[in-house]
């Protein structure tokens, strides 16, 4: 049966991607909520509940578009911590970058391909790390920033980077190199990128949950 997942994740890999089509696999971190069902539980305790996804064929000319390489859950089970999943659907409002974190909200079903989480919404987490924030500066979204001058802003502001780029954009005259059309740039497009991202992970700071979290921030803005 269908069930209703929102789960948070880091893309590991792109198996297809179009314009308004996109297949990734996806490591969860955390499942924020998920419809009871005790067939489910007791087979995500089985380990022998895996199986593989066939390859994704144009039927034209029988070339292979995609194929799964990630391990499924058997029939009825939901995802748990620690697995790859496929997630499918529109990603066109999404700026979607291997090795980053998203909370993704779908519909988790089985179709003749498998069990995959089918896109209702999702949203960038913004990374906490410095390896992370350097990967989505540099990650050509962020309109004026490359590898290395994504790593001097990183060295300046540390952790705090993003949270700064966003509350303080004057503090990127700190940053050698960085002029004032380059920092218009760089606000311009993290305001875009990030959203209220920031502000959600603030709220989840305080014990808040992601869902919970969009909630609140949507309730007084």
């Amino acid at each position: 049966m269908p069930t209703k997942l929102s789960i948070i994740g880091e893309i590991v890999n792109f198996r297809y991607r179009s314009d308004n089509f996109t297949v990734c696999n996806v490591l969860v971190s955390d499942i924020e909520k998920k419809a009871d069902n005790k067939d489910s539980n007791k087979d995500s305790n089985n380990n022998n509940r895996q199986k593989y996804l066939p390859q994704f064929k144009n039927q034209s000319n029988k070339n292979t578009l995609f194929n799964f390489s990630s391990p499924m859950s058997s029939v009825g089970a939901l995802p748990s911590k620690g697995e790859i999943i496929p997630v499918i659907g529109d990603f066109s409002t999404i700026s979607a970058i291997k090795g980053l974190k998203y909370h993704f909200d779908g519909i988790w079903k089985q179709s003749k391909w498998g069990y995959q989480l089918s896109l209702i919404d999702g949203n960038l987490l913004p990374p906490d790390r410095k390896e992370g924030i350097i990967k989505f500066l540099s990650s050509g979204i962020v309109k004026g920033i490359g590898p290395e001058m994504a790593k001097r802003i990183v060295d300046t502001f540390g952790n705090n980077t993003l949270k700064i780029i966003a509350d303080n954009p004057e503090r990127l005259f700190e940053v050698k190199g960085i002029g004032d059309k380059k920092a218009e740039q760089i606000t311009t497009s993290c305001a875009e990128e990030l959203k209220d991202a920031v502000r959600i992970i603030e709220l989840c700071s305080i014990g808040l949950s992601v869902t919970y979290a969009k909630k609140v921030l949507h309730h007084f803005t």
